[in-house]
């Protein structure tokens, strides 16, 4: 049975999360096309729900499950939860609203304060949901190639991207990486990997610069190929100057664009023959994408 509390957090997401996700970003052209932004579960604390939109199954919230429109979160007595959306937040708890400022409140300004003195922020768009989750979990260091990189600490020598995690198939997009690190989802839904003297690294969408043309980031399920292994399939990482190609027809022109990194968006971003015969290579040496696995073009 559902609590009245209950109902009314379940429409406050809905009424948010809808507002931020499907309001068209350019025209209604693209109204065919999946989102280019999104809403990441990005904190949980006790005993938090999740019903993903079109089941009628509640079950534990996942952290760094994107969320989009229909999906429904349920925060129990004693727990908290965040849903974070493009520079902003909503945040969930069971306690009602009271005059005076209580834990709720501390807590919620120690979260804001996480985006205040982010020390990511100088070096990734604000634009990237749940950048600041990078902050005291690897280091930036400056490279003549790419600029800005992040690298993670404590992960295993052997350690790749899109590694420790699962696959989800979420609508709109299709197969989704759910990362399991606290910090893995600006990382593996934006920007491109990179590996330096034998340690990955995150090349990271930069922030406006005054003067320079920025182009805002797009979410994408997963930017990784895939290739076949035997009777199944691997994926990696793409890497910068990769191409990342939906495998679905889109209806906005601006969504058939190929669109590099944008580190490099002084080349030329639009899909000329070159990179045509480029990706018609790729693919003929097995890095197509998978039958059935959905991907979604992004800026950086």
């Amino acid at each position: 049975m559902i609590s009245q509390r209950k109902s009314a957090l379940v429409l406050l997401l809905g009424l948010v999360v809808a507002s931020a996700i499907t309001v068209p970003a350019t025209s209604i052209a693209d109204t065919d096309d999946p989102p280019t932004r999104v809403a990441r579960l990005g904190y949980l604390e006790g005993s938090v729900s999740f019903q993903p939109g079109g089941t009628d199954e509640w079950v534990a919230a996942p952290l760094n499950r994107p969320i989009t429109t229909g999906d429904k979160i349920w925060s129990d007595r004693g727990s908290r939860a965040e849903l974070q959306l493009d520079g902003s937040a909503l945040r969930l708890s069971s306690k009602p609203y009271g005059p005076e400022p209580d834990s709720f409140d501390a807590w919620s300004q120690g979260r804001d304060s996480r985006w205040d003195n982010s020390d990511s922020a100088r070096y990734v768009s604000s634009d990237v949901v749940g950048y600041e989750d990078l902050d005291g979990q690897g280091a930036w260091e400056s490279t003549p190639d790419y600029g800005n990189v992040w690298f993670p600490r404590s992960v295993e020598p052997s350690w790749a991207p899109y590694h420790d995690g699962h696959w989800s198939y979420i609508e709109p997009w299709g197969y989704t990486w759910v990362d399991d690190q606290r910090w893995g989802f600006a990382p593996f839904h934006y920007g491109r990997w990179i590996s330096v003297r034998g340690a990955w690294g995150w090349v990271p969408c930069p922030p406006r610069a005054f003067g320079a043309v920025y182009v805002r980031p797009v979410y994408a399920p997963a930017l990784v190929a895939w290739v076949g292994v035997g009777a199944g399939v691997a994926w990696f990482a793409l890497g910068p100057r990769e191409v990342y190609v939906p495998s679905y027809p889109v209806e906005h022109d601006g969504h058939q664009q190929c669109l590099q990194h944008h580190h490099h968006q002084q080349q030329d971003s639009q899909c000329n023959e070159r990179q045509l015969r480029q990706s018609s290579r790729t693919r003929r040496r097995g890095r197509d994408h998978v039958p059935g696995v959905h991907h979604r073009a992004a800026d950086c």
